[in-house]
């Protein structure tokens, strides 16, 4: 009988030692994401040297266009993701871009905060 792949179970394909080595380097990333955003929030927002015609405000551009940026290339991945997983069927398409969507949105949040 075979299975369609929208109706397999999502899971780990991996063996046990495998998934927890990925959990490890997920905690070690968003450690150093945690410790190195502030100090690039100070750096960007208070370090930086103010622009002679704009003074202080071109300062939200160290956060902005890399975050518009980073944002726009996430919802590229989307596109890309959504039409590999309507071409092929493979969960791992779908997966690609669910994630990369919820990356889109932070960052989009991001910039229209900024």
């Amino acid at each position: 009988m075979k299975t369609d792949a929208l109706q397999q179970p999502v899971g780990e394909l991996r063996p046990e030692g495998a998934a927890g080595v990925e959990r490890g380097r997920g905690r070690l990333w968003g450690t150093l994401t945690l410790v190195s955003m502030p100090v690039l929030l100070a750096m960007a927002l208070v370090y930086a040297p103010e622009d002679a015609n704009q003074g202080a405000a071109q300062r939200i551009f160290y956060i902005h266009v890399p975050s518009a940026w980073i944002g726009f290339l996430a919802f590229a991945v989307v596109f890309v993701g959504s039409i590999a997983f309507l071409a092929t069927g493979k969960r791992r398409w779908d997966d690609i871009a669910a994630s990369s969507a919820e990356i889109g949105v932070i960052f989009t949040t991001g910039v229209l905060v900024t």
